[in-house]
């Protein structure tokens, strides 16, 4: 790919259009087209939100190291790669960031199938390094080989020490790690946990979901609800998978009252709103 041309008469400065959070997280100050005509934008991993940001400024995206398509779940995963072609996103699966070098402006990365090693010039990179639990829990007995809290992905109880029962971030369960997801896994803790205590068995079984709000544009969103099967769980009785504004201004304003209520405990009322949809 062809490095764009800073140097172009009229062309806008960078810093200028990034001046501040609060220009940059509004796509109304923001001109695209505009940006990427001038800068190789470079965004790397991230998730949703890695996503989100390349739809929105990036001439290039790239994901997680092993990942074999832009979003897991075939459903979502067929708009978004449309949304990237319209967008003309270039997008590069299974690259591993090993070096920058700033003072060129190169990011080198490794194919993962190939080994071959690539060079790609930027004017601007963001970085979404690879997570990891804390190491005082990844040098835990609670932890397993992956070195996340080991758990039953159904129940939520440790294998190993049946009074442990780990959700959330630090835990191994194979589901996208999103505020939605802790939010559903809570009520069924809960009620496992009851049910350890009384010596009963343990018969609430979290089903892996989660969900995944991707804005595509201003005014549109993608709002992916899925299970540990990938399978599609949504919430309301319409094509999720479409770009919508109703689903964009539930992410804006009417997720922030749900948000609002896990915050202040109440965690099983809510159920309408199927948890916070969403970080």
């Amino acid at each position: 790919m062809s490095r764009p041309n800073k140097d172009r008469d009229n062309g806008p400065n960078l810093l200028d259009s990034f001046q501040s959070t609060a220009r940059f997280r509004n796509p109304i100050h923001m001109n695209q087209s505009t940006v990427k005509e001038h800068y190789q934008i470079l965004i790397l991993g991230g998730g949703t939100a890695g996503i989100t940001v390349a739809i929105r400024f990036a001439a290039i995206i790239r994901i997680n190291r092993l990942t074999t398509h832009l979003f897991a779940v075939e459903k979502y995963r067929k708009t978004l790669e449309k949304v990237a072609a319209r967008k003309d996103i270039d997008v590069r699966l299974k690259h591993n960031l090993v070096e920058l070098k700033p003072d060129s402006k190169e990011a080198i990365f490794e194919h993962m199938d190939t080994h071959e090693m690539v060079t790609i010039a930027f004017d601007m990179i963001h970085v979404t390094s690879p997570m990891s639990a804390p190491d005082i829990i990844k040098t835990s007995p609670l932890a397993n080989a992956t070195e996340w809290v080991d758990v039953d992905k159904y129940t939520l109880q440790h294998p190993k020490y049946p009074n442990v029962f780990p959700i959330g971030d630090c835990s191994r369960l194979p589901t996208s790690k999103t505020g939605a997801a802790i939010r559903k896994q809570a009520p069924f803790l809960v009620k496992n946990l009851l049910s350890a205590i009384k010596g009963e068995p343990l018969v609430a079984k979290y089903d892996g979901y989660t969900s995944c709000p991707i804005v595509t544009g201003y005014g549109k969103l993608v709002l992916a609800e899925f299970d540990y099967e990938g399978k599609p769980n949504e919430t309301f009785p319409f094509d999720q998978s479409k770009e919508r504004l109703s689903m964009y201004l539930l992410k804006a304003y009417a997720l922030r009252g749900s948000i609002g209520m896990a915050c202040c405990g109440d965690w099983g009322s809510s159920d309408s709103y199927r948890s916070d949809l969403g970080d």
